[in-house]
């Protein structure tokens, strides 16, 4: 039973790596867009 719990623990820090890795590529992705900011829409809109 020992070497369950210590196996779970290792695998739930693995787990918490994971999503951190996870969030930070999502935040990368998310910055390197392509998509226009909508906040550039409303100027390109205000300059028309």
């Amino acid at each position: 039973m020992a070497r369950l719990r210590e196996l779970n623990s290792e695998l739930e820090d693995s787990i918490k790596r994971c999503r951190a890795i996870l969030n930070d590529c999502r935040k990368r992705l998310a910055a390197n867009t392509n998509s226009p900011d909508p906040s550039e829409k409303d100027e390109e809109s205000r300059l028309a």
